[in-house]
């Protein structure tokens, strides 16, 4: 995905003055959002930080449990529906599904890799419906293939278009969705099979 030389980092967090002012649970306010400081910075792109404790998850699959779901286990990369998404490095298809729930990944495919014996996966979530019709599971992928596009608010859960890109260590049995926020007293933990997706992006932020 083409970020630009300069993405500037977008956050999400209660230390964010502007976003006091912004309905995150408004879809299309928080879009607008969104595409004003991209516009305003003139940037291609815009980063969302891995690890972060954020404030926009107001769906009741997130705030349901007696401790909410906040910490971002993934990196986001805010830019138009219709983007081109391409696999960092050679793949297989592990699995693909549409997460329909609202505040879900939307359409969704799950890569897997395996570089010096160690095999690991790779999610992208919030894509077009159309990303997901010609895949079949252990279908290979080259470095550098795209493999999909950004969906629209309508067919990615119900959020302003971005890829979610998250690294998995163990499936844990799961196919087509992973956990991608976590409680925040559970972090350690899911930091272990989530690690930064920064060490395969390498952005300067």
């Amino acid at each position: 995905m083409d970020i630009g030389d300069r993405p500037i980092v977008l956050t999400f967090t209660l230390d964010t003055p502007r976003l006091r002012d912004v309905d995150l649970s408004n879809v299309r306010e928080f879009s607008g959002y969104i595409e004003n400081v991209l516009c305003e910075r003139n940037a291609i792109a815009g980063i969302g930080l891995y690890g972060e404790n954020r404030t926009m998850y107001t769906q009741p699959r997130f705030t349901q449990a007696a401790e909410p779901r906040t910490v971002h286990l993934a990196m986001d990369i805010f830019k138009p529906a219709g983007s081109s998404v391409y696999s960092p490095m050679d793949a297989t298809v592990h699995s693909f599904a549409y997460n329909s729930d609202n505040g879900d990944y939307g359409h969704t495919i799950i890569l897997q890799h395996t570089l010096e014996g160690i095999t690991f996966y790779t999610l992208y979530g919030h894509l077009s419906a159309s990303s997901i019709k010609n895949f079949e599971e252990g279908q290979r992928i080259g470095a550098g293939e795209q493999i999909a596009t950004l969906g629209t608010i309508d067919e990615n859960g119900g959020w302003p278009p971005h890829l979610h890109f998250q690294i998995i260590t163990d499936m844990l049995s799961e196919k087509g969705n992973f956990i991608g926020v976590s409680e925040p007293s559970k972090f350690p933990y899911w930091s272990r099979i989530c690690p930064n997706p920064n060490l395969i992006l390498k952005l300067e932020l």
